[in-house]
């Protein structure tokens, strides 16, 4: 329960780098797997029964699942399918896998996708110590984390090559002292460009720390390819929220499948 296996390895297929379960009963529920060699989880011939809920099993190198006996899967996110109720075969969105950090970012399927009865009694919090669930419905993996959109997402629809165009909440007035503004340029040769700016405020995972302790997450989302646009951000802020750091350092964090 509420346990994260990342970049584990073993010496040979078919036994798997994470998890290898060898014999008797076997329950995992909210845990995270990630790439790890040959793969997550292995149950061998000499298992009873194997129950998986919860979880989620993506990007390792060679299975998700392997083994002779079949494990009972459900409300689970597994890398190439698995039959059972509520299981899902979609890239989670994990914060940042190569990094180890097996969070999930506000867009990941795995949000409010498990099951409740499946925790077991006691359990009330995630591996980081915020309350296991959070939004009315626990979420697949070993982190809980939910976060309100800020409404009304800004959203420019004619963004032609040259042009600029400045988005922030509807109903503001364009002054960073009050709220966030991007600034987004279209730098490539394609007409009647697509940006929405959405924002997010409160930690998706508190006990992360780092650079949401700001309390806010800013996405933009974008038909141009990277390197044909520009974006200039500017976000209020007062010293409290930067918790000792230096103001003119700006980290943004980048994901993309490919």
């Amino acid at each position: 329960m509420n346990c994260v296996f990342s970049r584990n390895t073993a010496n040979a297929f078919p036994a798997s780098g994470a998890v290898v379960a060898t014999a008797g009963s076997v329950t995992i529920i909210n845990c995270s797997f990630s790439r790890n060699a040959p793969g997550g989880m292995h149950f061998d011939t000499s298992v009873t029964s194997a129950v998986v809920r919860n979880t989620v099993s993506w990007g390792n190198a060679a299975t998700a699942i392997s083994g002779v006996t079949v494990p009972d899967v459900e409300h689970s996110l597994i890398e190439g399918g698995w039959p059972g109720v509520g299981n899902l075969d979609a890239d989670p969105l994990f914060t940042q896998a190569g990094a180890d950090n097996l969070r999930l970012t506000p867009e990941s399927p795995a949000l409010d996708a498990g099951d409740n009865a499946a925790i077991p009694p006691g359990v009330e919090t995630d591996i980081d110590g915020q309350p296991r669930i959070q939004n009315g419905t626990v979420e697949m993996g070993a982190y809980e984390g939910f976060a309100e959109a800020l409404p009304p997402a800004a959203l420019a629809g004619d963004v032609d090559p040259g042009e600029t165009a400045v988005l922030y909440p509807d109903g503001q007035n364009p002054n960073a002292t009050f709220n966030t503004i991007v600034a987004f340029t279209n730098l490539s040769d394609c007409e009647d460009v697509i940006v929405t700016v959405v924002e997010r405020q409160g930690d998706l995972h508190p006990g992360a720390g780092g650079y949401q302790a700001a309390d806010r997450t800013l996405q933009i989302i974008t038909s141009l390819e990277h390197g044909q646009f520009k974006a200039t951000i500017a976000r209020p802020f007062d010293a409290d929220d930067l918790h000792g750091a230096d103001p003119f350092t700006f980290d943004l964090t980048y994901y993309d499948e490919t």
